[in-house]
């Protein structure tokens, strides 16, 4: 049996993620992350509030990695995968990798080492694994907004799949609804009428609502795993 295809819809790139057996997942990505410059002052505080970090992109590991703090306020670093890790490896924090990669695999570590309290390095808009995985474990998780996305510049419509090369669609954001439709809306009305899309989140959801998407489905997270399960399962 052939595997099915699920192109995903993103607004920034993001850590190595795990394969899925019978499923061809390519990404998309439509936007950039532009960094907020508030962010550097607030960092020292909002670190000494918690007991641990959690970092699931590498852009957002070198962010961390090139402030200037002292090394008392420096906690336990929690990542995605090792290309996550690399940066502040580098720059001597204590970074810890779980087995799996993505934010889920990351916050199960984080709350099995005995942490309660971590800050999440994130952008403005974010897929919501951490936090939904964080919620489920009962952590008291805070955000810290580092970057804003913005519609990619530098995109080109040769990233986009054929039409015929796939059969479901996710988006991990409302910007990535529209920085689609606004992109590209012939292939964004195609896909419309063609493709089953899933989301993990109600903003999504009523996003595409808004753009008349045919078929939505939403999932019970943002985890590809979560995705999948609703057309049918690994």
């Amino acid at each position: 049996m052939p595997d099915r295809t699920l192109t995903v819809f993103r607004t920034a790139r993001v850590a190595d993620r795990a394969e899925l057996a019978g499923w061809q997942i390519r990404s998309v990505v439509l936007g950039e992350q532009i960094a907020l410059p508030e962010a550097s002052g607030m960092l020292e505080q909002k670190i000494l509030d918690c007991d641990s970090l959690l970092v699931t992109s590498p852009r957002a590991a070198a962010w961390i990695a090139n402030q200037a703090l002292p090394k008392f306020v420096r906690k336990p670093v929690f990542v995605a995968g090792e290309s996550t890790a690399k940066p502040l490896e580098e720059s001597h924090w204590d970074v810890r990798v779980p087995n799996g990669t993505g934010g889920e695999a990351a916050t199960r570590l984080l709350a099995e080492q005995g942490f309660l309290r971590p800050l999440f390095l994130c952008a403005t808009e974010t897929a919501g694994t951490v936090e939904s995985t964080g919620s489920e474990l009962g952590l008291d998780l805070r955000s810290l907004a580092i970057y804003h996305t913005l519609r990619r510049a530098d995109w080109d419509a040769h990233e986009l799949p054929e039409l015929d090369q796939t059969e479901f669609v996710a988006f991990m954001a409302p910007s990535a609804v529209r920085f689609l439709l606004e992109l590209a809306p012939g292939y964004f009305e195609s896909l419309r009428t063609k493709c089953p899309a899933v989301v993990a989140s109600e903003s999504i959801h009523r996003t595409l609502r808004q753009a008349l998407w045919s078929d939505i489905r939403l999932a019970s997270g943002p985890s590809l795993s979560q995705l999948v399960q609703s057309f049918g399962g690994l």
